[in-house]
C-alpha cells in the first residue's frame, strides 16, 4: 500500500474516531484560533493609542517605535 493510500485510509477514518462533542470542541478551538490570528497586528499597522501615563508626550516627540514581540512560555 502506497503512502498516499496509507494517508487515504486514515483521513477516511478520521472522523469516527470522535465523538459530536470532541468535534464541536475542536471546531470552537479552530474558530477561536482562527478570530485572534485576524487581530495579530500587520507588518505597517499603526500603533494604537498607548495608555500609559506620559504616553501622549512620548507619541508626539517620537516618529518611530520598534516593538519586539517573543514567542514563547513567560
Amino acid at each position: 500500500m502506497s503512502l498516499k493510500e496509507k494517508l487515504d485510509k486514515h483521513r477516511a477514518a478520521m472522523p469516527s474516531r470522535f465523538t459530536e462533542e470532541q468535534r464541536q470542541v475542536m471546531g470552537h478551538f479552530k474558530e477561536t484560533v482562527a478570530a485572534a490570528v485576524r487581530r495579530v497586528p500587520k507588518v505597517g499597522d499603526l500603533l494604537p493609542p498607548l495608555p500609559m501615563k506620559g504616553a501622549e508626550k512620548a507619541q508626539r516627540e517620537f516618529k518611530r517605535l520598534v516593538l519586539v514581540f517573543f514567542r514563547g512560555a513567560w
